[in-house]
């Protein structure tokens, strides 16, 4: 039986942070039994100023196999995955948005394709994938994935989907020196991932727009655009 660690980066989340681990525990009681796997989750506060880290604990009174690790300060989404990851334990991992746009019941589907590939991620973009968003959301997105496989080739068209799968060993190896520890990590993780031969594939998948969200469309997008840029001069000698 295969250990999966579940990995949560959470930040100022209490409005929605219960709902989405309500979902998860439901998820966790049906499927823990399953002769193929077992599952651990993490979740990771990431210097929340709100009842995030509260919550999250109150949880794992009710789930024996869930933990909470804590940042005492805000380091970014990056940084949160990547405390996860390096504390995982499962042979698989796989990191979820706790904002409740992806529901964990499409973890299966991902632990499948993992079985033979070493990263799977999720995507919006794909003719199979059921995707609630507004346009605005859906033109900005299509523009940052556009100029960011620009610089980096990476021929993929969702790179920020928050629903990426790997196996554990590649993902501490890729994680390690992590240089972008905020909302560009993705990028950074599979440019490394294409240098280095590891095989990725998309899985397309159901997704629902949150509001009020930690990323705003429109200003955000605007910092992302000239932050890809310094990861690109940073990045593209490395091996």
């Amino acid at each position: 039986m295969q250990l999966v660690s579940i990995i949560v980066p959470a930040y100022n989340e209490e409005g929605r942070m219960e709902a989405f681990l309500e979902k998860l525990s439901m998820f966790y009681n049906d499927n823990n039994k399953n002769q193929d796997f077992q599952y651990e989750i993490i979740v990771i506060n990431d210097g929340s100023k709100d009842r995030t880290y509260d919550i999250a604990e109150e949880f794992s009174k009710k789930i024996k196999s869930l933990r909470v690790l804590n940042h005492s300060v805000n380091k970014g989404k990056g940084a949160a995955v990547q405390t996860g990851i390096m504390d995982a334990k499962g042979e698989f991992v796989i990191f979820i948005d706790s904002d409740g746009s992806i529901d964990p019941f499409q973890i299966p589907s991902m632990l499948k394709l993992l079985q033979k590939n070493s990263i799977v991620i999720g995507t919006r973009n794909h003719r199979d994938a059921e995707v609630e968003r507004p346009l605005t959301r859906t033109i900005t997105t299509k523009v940052f994935n556009a100029y960011s496989n620009f610089l980096f080739r990476l021929g993929l068209s969702d790179l920020l989907c928050g629903f990426k799968g790997f196996n554990t060993k590649i993902a501490q190896d890729l994680f390690l020196g992590l240089i972008n520890t905020r909302w560009l990590f993705d990028v950074e993780i599979l440019y490394k991932a294409k240098k280095r031969g590891y095989k990725t594939i998309v899985l397309p998948i159901k997704w629902q727009h949150k509001e009020k969200g930690n990323l705003n469309p429109f200003t955000d997008s605007i910092k992302l655009i000239f932050s890809v840029l310094k990861l690109w001069f940073k990045i593209r000698h490395t091996k």
